[in-house]
């Protein structure tokens, strides 16, 4: 496996995250994403709202980027919603959206359990935010966390990356991969161990793909919509099976 040099990040008016900027907003990053949903279980169960720990939660992931782009003017690539600039993004798209739907129909039908929530009920209210929850604000927040903040972070202070044959993965894009994953295995105590191994080796493996063709295209929101339309092909099996 050779090491070489990454690609020169363009220049731009705004100062760009650092790594430092990248190890305090992970840690920022890890912290809300445990405590917040905790603290906000109890309400979650009292009023019959499965849907809110991980609501809050994502509006946590949503407002440390803002942060950094906002109050501390340090930003990150985001591209734009132009055809040229997603078409990198197409054939990933359909390849991880299928195949999350494949997994999400074969979880169902072995009868794996999904928790939404200590003592809740789901309803189709639930459901149904559950749904907007996984085809909009997921997506949104950990993209602009993690590929954003995170990796662009990383990649700003780790000036390598490993060559495979005409592809180079760098080496923030890797780390943020494994960091991503390892988020994964908190659920374990709230949902099945089946389906938090799976979510762990998909979330790695789907994190790697979406931050490599981030890296090589500047689009944001390109990982945006992948990270969602594989979350749909994914929950989408298992929150119907919960009414």
């Amino acid at each position: 496996m050779a090491v070489s040099a990454p690609k020169e990040v363009e220049a731009t008016s705004a100062p760009r995250v650092g790594w430092r900027d990248a190890v305090i907003g992970f840690a920022a990053i890890a912290a809300g994403s445990q405590i917040i949903p905790r603290a906000v279980l109890p309400v979650a169960v009292n009023h019959d709202l499965a849907w809110l720990p991980a609501y809050a939660a994502h509006a946590w992931l949503v407002l440390v980027p803002i942060y950094w782009l906002v109050v501390l003017e340090r930003g990150f690539p985001l591209g734009r919603l132009q055809r040229g600039t997603l078409r990198p993004w197409a054939i990933a798209w359909t390849v991880l959206g299928l195949l999350a739907l494949g997994i999400g129909i074969a979880l169902v039908r072995s009868g794996q359990p999904v928790a939404v929530g200590d003592a809740v009920s789901p309803g189709v209210t639930t459901i149904i935010m559950l749904l907007l929850f996984q085809g909009g604000l997921v997506g949104l927040s950990e993209e602009f966390a993690f590929r954003g903040l995170v990796q662009s972070g990383l990649n700003a202070g780790l000036r390598f990356g490993f060559a495979f044959g005409s592809r180079e993965v760098r080496l923030g894009t890797l780390l943020t991969a494994t960091l991503v994953a390892l988020l994964r295995a908190f659920p374990l105590a709230s949902q099945s161990a089946v389906l938090t191994a799976t979510e762990v080796v998909i979330a790695f493996g789907t994190s790697l793909v979406a931050g490599q063709i981030y890296d090589e295209t500047d689009n944001l929101w390109g990982a945006v919509v992948l990270h969602s339309v594989y979350n749909l092909g994914f929950a989408l099996p298992l929150l119907l099976t919960l009414h």
